[in-house]
């Protein structure tokens, strides 16, 4: 049986890096009783090493990408090779490409992956975390900017008027102190993208400002808040967290949180019996 290998494109996102980080993991595990060595993976990247893309940056893409890889459970089943200066434009489409594994289309779906147990440290159940666009480096994508930065100000003033403590995140926080505070938050309220990836895999509560199946298909525990478009309305379902809205049985609190407890449930039996997540 031959090893399998991924080819695995870069660009400066954490997100990237640990979606095929994911599917790598799992990947090996649906095949475990036919793949007994280490999957390989090798990134793709089209810079040098020492790379920062800007000048404020606080640490390199690559740091950040061999600081993450160690937190993910059994991440000695993984080999990372680094390839710099890659001149594969072809992969900058196909994104990843498999080898030494029949039929790797089948594999799409399978993004969903945890981090050590050993790793997850006590919750402070008052702790949020956000994080939006403001201080990246290039705007984002008009479909993740459904916020205007002064309702992100709003939605702060209303968190912590209910006693929450905020921490607001931004692409240039250091990678440690990023897995700080979202492994000892209680939940995360963001944009789609950045460290999104982060807190799937410590299995937080997410809720992201979004409307794109995008979004399901890399956080699909994530509650998406479609209103957030609505000043009117993202204010009213913030303030309304913790009771019923109008013909609601479930608070928007408890249907995060039961969303979460789904999608982790679901994750742990899938992992037990060495099969494919599906997806509806």
């Amino acid at each position: 049986m031959n090893p399998i290998k991924i080819d695995s494109w870069t660009t400066c996102g954490v997100g990237d890096y640990m979606f095929a980080l994911n599917r790598a993991h799992w990947l090996r595990r649906a095949n475990i009783a036919r793949y007994k060595d280490p999957v390989t993976i090798n990134f793709h990247w089209y810079h040098g090493e020492d790379h920062l893309h800007h000048c404020e940056d606080p640490e390199t893409i690559v740091e950040r990408l061999d600081y993450t890889k160690n937190f993910y459970k059994n991440y000695r089943s993984i080999e990372v090779n680094h390839i710099f200066n890659s001149d594969d434009e072809k992969l900058k489409k196909e994104r990843m490409r498999f080898h030494g594994i029949p039929n790797p289309d089948r594999h799409m779906y399978d993004n969903s992956w945890s981090f050590r147990l050993n790793s997850f440290l006590p919750e402070d159940r008052n702790k949020v975390v956000i994080w939006r666009p403001l201080f990246n480096a290039e705007e984002a994508s008009e479909w993740k900017r459904v916020v205007e930065n002064d309702m992100w100000d709003n939605c702060i003033d209303i968190l912590r008027s209910m006693g929450y403590k905020v921490v607001e995140l931004c692409y240039r926080t250091p990678i440690r102190e990023v897995f700080y505070h979202i492994n000892t938050c209680h939940f995360v309220l963001c944009y789609d993208g950045m460290w999104h990836y982060v807190a799937k895999n410590f299995m937080k509560p997410m809720i992201v400002t979004s409307r794109s199946t995008i979004t399901k298909y890399h956080t699909p525990h994530a509650m998406m808040w479609h209103e957030m478009h609505n000043d009117k309305n993202l204010l009213e379902k913030l303030k309304s967290f913790h009771k019923p809205m109008d013909g609601q049985m479930f608070t928007p609190y408890q249907e995060m949180m039961k969303a979460a407890y789904d999608y982790k449930d679901y994750f742990w039996r899938s992992y037990k019996e060495c099969r494919l997540i599906e997806r509806s």
